[in-house]
């Protein structure tokens, strides 16, 4: 009898599991790409500066332990562009924690978007990765 309770709870939290990893529960609020995962702002969130932002990404997106964070406003404008340093050792392929305040001026528009970048000093074409999630300024 414990044997088949562990084995319906094992089901139940790896059913848990999976469906919160890929994105099942709450997806209008996940920031979760495959190499990035943003833990605040989260996504459609009313924002205003300083806007801290936190999350963790692959160490292959880092260069010199830098990630690129920018803001820009729903015509495509960026009001906001900073180098945001990993908080742990970046040199590997695993994900690694960043967070830092971003000040901004409010723009005209009520809607942007917040881009995490791949720092790519080369500007080879072949090495642009980016991750967005939608936010609306307040």
């Amino acid at each position: 009898m414990i044997i088949k309770i562990i084995k319906v709870l094992s089901v139940i939290v790896a059913a848990f599991l999976i469906v919160y990893f890929i994105g099942g529960i709450d997806k209008g609020k996940q920031n979760i790409d495959q190499d990035v995962i943003i833990f605040t702002p989260v996504a459609k969130q009313k924002i205003q500066s300083p806007l801290q932002v936190a999350g963790k990404a692959r160490g292959t997106w880092f260069f010199e332990a830098n990630i690129i964070v920018r803001i820009k406003d729903s015509n495509g404008n960026t009001i906001a562009l900073k180098g945001v340093q990993a908080k742990e050792d970046w040199m590997t392929t695993d994900y690694v924690n960043f967070e830092d305040s971003i000040e901004f001026s409010k723009p005209n528009t009520d809607n942007g978007v917040l881009i995490v970048e791949a720092d790519n000093p080369s500007g080879d074409p072949n090495n642009i990765r980016k991750f967005e999630i939608p936010l609306e300024f307040k």
